[in-house]
């Protein structure tokens, strides 16, 4: 028979467990499925306790004492080495921070320190686009006026016009002006999904990709010095013999 598709089940956005096994008939979605239903009706506990039984079927989980789902050791991710020991406590530390992302959802004081922050959060967006929208203004005049004295000539004849400079200039400051723009709304609906549990998985994933993306720039900046030093050399060595 062919293998089952493994199947997560989530709760706030939050992996809970990963099942890649049949257990009695049931497959890994529909495990999933009931794991979820089971496992909102526990969380509406004021304090609930995770425990876990060992069973010839594999480990029992269980919140304050009814049966949540049962994880076996064809569940563990086998072909990455994990053993069902691996498993069963990378799946208790799930549970633990989905309880306590439950317990804040229902904090009214969390709530309203979520809500304040992202107010804070808009008022610095909005400085720092008037600040942003003011060093856009002013390097648009420094460039023009520095642009106003220069002349790009060959021979004495003009091969690039005046206003085809201007518009080269505005068109870069404008490109500037929306790359920082666009970063600091990315910054900013970072932060703001952060501040409540049901988002804040949202908000850790945008900053992991932003920081992998920046460290993948840096590394491939770095990466081509070498051959732009070498490329130098190369202009500045037929510059002088030639």
């Amino acid at each position: 028979a062919p293998q089952a598709e493994p199947a997560t089940a989530k709760i706030f956005n939050r992996e809970v467990v990963i099942f890649r096994s049949t257990l009695m008939g049931a497959s890994p979605e529909f495990r999933a499925e009931r794991a979820e239903g089971r496992l909102k009706q526990q969380l509406d506990a004021s304090d609930p306790k995770v425990t876990t039984l060992i069973n010839p079927l594999g480990v029992i989980f269980e919140i304050d004492g009814n049966l949540t789902f049962v994880l076996t050791a064809s569940d563990a991710d086998q072909l990455n080495g994990e053993t069902l020991q691996a498993a069963t406590a990378n799946t208790l530390n799930n549970l633990q921070t989905i309880i306590a992302a439950s317990r804040e959802s229902r904090n009214k004081q969390h709530l309203l320190r979520g809500l304040a922050g992202v107010a804070i959060a808009t008022v610095l967006l909005l400085a720092l686009f008037k600040l942003l929208n003011w060093l856009k203004r002013s390097a648009d005049g420094k460039l023009i006026a520095f642009a106003d004295t220069r002349k790009i000539q060959v021979n004495g004849v003009e091969i690039i016009s005046h206003s085809r400079i201007i518009q080269y200039v505005r068109s870069l400051t404008r490109i500037i002006y929306w790359l920082f723009a666009l970063l600091l709304v990315y910054q900013w609906l970072s932060f703001c999904l952060k501040q409540f549990p049901y988002t804040q998985p949202w908000g850790v994933q945008l900053s992991t990709y932003f920081f992998d993306a920046l460290s993948n720039m840096v590394h491939a900046v770095i990466s081509a010095i070498p051959g732009l030093a070498l490329a130098f050399v190369f202009v500045m060595m037929a510059r002088f013999v030639i």
